[in-house]
């Protein structure tokens, strides 16, 4: 098995999207162009 794998959950709303990673890292990015 790889261990180098990743996986990522998304939330994309109006104004900001969210990603957290397999590793529990947590990011928040304004959604705009």
């Amino acid at each position: 098995m790889n261990k180098d794998i990743k996986y990522f959950g998304i939330d994309i709303s109006q104004k900001v999207f969210d990603v957290t990673d397999s590793d529990g890292n947590y990011y928040q990015f304004k959604n705009n162009e």
